[in-house]
């Protein structure tokens, strides 16, 4: 299995057994939690290929993951009109599964180490 497929599946698991269950028990609207959803999977995604390939510790990765945020998702998301409120939201579930797919991808380095 490919890195993006594996961790897509993963991400994908994490959003659908956890955090959207806790999203829905405060009554997020479910199109805003539609929107986190692909954030949050894209976010793992990223973060987990960065894991897998970098030697790089977290920290740095924390700040990786908020300036890419700021540099190239939410400039897209501010041209397509979408609220600053679900901006907002949608940022906090990127850089959080940006970090936790980033863990999981330094975890899995040796079943991947000859895909980088």
């Amino acid at each position: 299995m490919s890195i993006r497929a594996y961790s897509m599946k993963m991400g994908a698991a994490h959003w659908e057994t956890y955090v959207v269950k806790i999203i829905e028990l405060h009554g997020e609207d479910p199109l805003v939690t539609e929107k986190c959803g692909v954030h949050f999977v894209g976010g793992f995604i990223f973060g987990f290929k960065y894991g897998v390939a970098s030697e790089t510790d977290s920290a740095a990765m924390t700040d990786f993951a908020r300036a890419y945020w700021q540099d190239s998702v939410e400039p897209k998301l501010k041209a397509e009109g979408e609220p600053p409120e679900v901006i907002r939201k949608c940022m906090v579930h990127y850089q959080l599964a940006f970090i936790h797919g980033f863990k999981h991808g330094k975890e899995a380095q040796d079943l991947f180490i000859t895909e980088t």
